[in-house]
C-alpha cells in the first residue's frame, strides 16, 4: 500500500504548547516507524529528557533552532532538512510559525552515532555535488545520513521507469518538484507531485514512472 498526503499548513487538533501552539496528523505507524505531519506557532521550551527515537524532518515553511546542552545552536528554516538522533536533548525555539513533516524511529541504542543534529540545505544538494546513482533513467543522489539503521538524503530523476521496493526498508518521501506515478503490484497507481509526501511501508514493491525531472528528499529506515 501506499500512503500519500498533499500537506497544507492547518493546526487541527491545536493544544496548549507552553509559548506556542501546536498540532499533530499521523499519516502511518507501526511498532518502531511513524510518520506525520507538525504545525507549531512562535514560542521556545527545554527539551530535558533525551530522545528516545531517531527524528528526521522536512521543514516546509517557517523558521526555528535547537540548542545543545552546550549553548550551540542549529538554526534551520522551509526547505531545510534535519534530524535529531536517539539521545538528544537541550533547547526548542520556533522563530516563525513552523510546518514540517517528520518521521520517527525507535530503535535500540546505536554503539558510537553522534547525537549532534544534522542541519541539510537544498543548497547542500545542488547538482554538482550529487552522484550518479542510475542511468536508465538518469538518477542523481546525495546520502548525507547513514547511521546503519536511518538513512537520508536527496535524489533527482530524469523521466522514464524503474522497479521499487527495498525489501525490509520502510521508506518516506517528499517530493519537492516534478510529477511521477507509483504503482503496486496489483496495478493500482497514484499520482504524485510537488507538495507530497509518500510513505513506503516495508516489504512494498512495485514501479516508479518518472513523467518529468522529480527532486526528492527522503529517509528510510531497515530494521537490523
Amino acid at each position: 500500500a501506499i500512503a500519500i498526503t498533499t500537506h497544507r499548513p492547518s493546526i487541527l487538533p491545536s493544544f496548549a504548547c507552553l509559548t506556542g501552539t501546536w498540532g499533530n496528523t499521523l499519516f502511518a505507524s507501526d511498532a518502531s516507524f511513524s510518520c506525520g505531519s507538525w504545525v507549531c506557532t512562535q514560542g521556545g521550551w527545554d527539551s530535558p529528557n533525551h530522545k528516545k527515537t531517531t527524528e528526521w524532518f522536512v521543514v516546509l515553511s517557517g523558521a526555528r533552532a535547537v540548542t545543545d546542552p552546550d549553548g550551540t545552536r542549529h538554526d534551520f528554516r522551509a526547505g531545510d532538512v534535519v534530524v535529531l538522533s536517539k539521545g538528544w536533548y537541550g533547547r526548542w525555539d520556533i522563530t516563525e510559525q513552523i510546518h514540517k513533516v517528520w518521521i520517527n524511529d525507535a530503535h535500540d541504542d546505536l554503539p558510537g552515532a553522534s547525537t549532534t543534529p544534522v542541519v541539510a540545505s537544498l543548497a547542500s544538494f545542488a547538482p554538482h555535488m550529487l552522484e550518479r546513482a542510475g542511468t536508465s533513467p538518469e538518477r542523481l543522489a546525495r546520502t548525507f545520513l547513514d547511521n546503519g539503521r536511518t538513512r537520508a538524503g536527496f535524489s533527482s530523476c530524469a523521466p522514464g521507469s524503474f522497479p521499487g521496493g527495498k525489501g525490509k526498508t520502510a521508506e518516506c518521501v517528499h517530493i519537492i518538484c516534478g510529477t511521477v506515478f507509483l504503482t503496486n503490484e496489483d496495478g493500482s497507481a497514484r499520482r504524485i507531485c510537488a507538495g507530497d509526501t509518500v510513505v513506503l511501508p516495508d516489504g512494498w514493491t512495485g514501479r516508479w514512472d518518472v513523467v518529468e525531472r522529480t527532486d526528492a528528499v527522503w529517509a528510510s529506515v531497515t530494521p537490523p
